[in-house]
């Protein structure tokens, strides 16, 4: 990966839940209250901004929100335009609908003032790895590695990342596949992304995101 492009800022816009729940992935005595849950609405760019250049093509439609990616060594992703979440559940299904080779997508969670984040990425041929990036410059939290939970190809996957404090979790179709602990950034916005490397002609679809704030009781 080279350099992220912070193009397509956007406003995200929040429906307050009511509901309290206890998910699987939860410890004891904690609770979480949904903030935003649903598809992305079509036509709507004041919640996701949709944009179209000679490198990649952010679209919406079906309520899903769609990144093709066609320059290579290219990364492209779009930002929320608040709120900032602290400790939060952040889940979204994915679905790859064109995969050429060496691709990579995935979520942006804890961004702050531009150019600081945690990017949580997985790739159609069953690869995961979480980066961190401080002040412009990317750090690796966990290397590239081969992950038996992600559906490979053409395929549709249901990302987690779970950040509780320090405490951060991430899993695939419900299966824990990463934990760590980094202290490094402690609220931010959220975001999705695209990449590639050599191939250009990746496209992912991302559907039903939901956030919830974790509050301990």
């Amino acid at each position: 990966m080279r350099h992220l492009r912070l193009v397509g800022v956007v406003k995200l816009v929040l429906t307050l839940g009511l509901l309290i729940l206890t998910p699987v992935w939860m410890g004891v005595g904690q609770q979480s209250l949904i903030r935003y849950q649903g598809e992305f609405p079509d036509g709507n760019s004041m919640v996701w901004s949709t944009w179209s250049t000679q490198e990649a093509t952010h679209w919406i439609n079906d309520g899903q929100y769609h990144i093709l990616i066609e320059q290579v060594n290219y990364e492209s992703l779009v930002v929320a335009n608040g709120p900032e979440f602290a400790s939060f559940c952040l889940d979204v299904d994915a679905v790859v609908t064109a995969c050429p080779a060496d691709n990579a997508y995935g979520v942006l969670f804890r961004f702050a003032d531009g150019n600081s984040c945690y990017a949580f990425f997985v790739s159609a041929d069953g690869y995961i790895k979480l980066w961190k990036r401080l002040n412009g410059d990317w750090e690796t939290i966990v290397p590239r590695k081969r992950c038996y939970s992600v559906n490979l190809g053409q395929a549709s996957n249901h990302l987690t990342v779970v950040a509780d404090g320090h405490h951060m979790r991430c899993y695939i179709n419900g299966g824990k596949v990463l934990e760590v602990t980094d202290a490094s950034l402690a609220y931010g916005r959220i975001g999705l992304v695209a990449a590639v490397d050599q191939y250009p002609g990746f496209q992912i679809a991302f559907d039903n995101i939901t956030v919830r704030t974790l509050q301990n009781q």
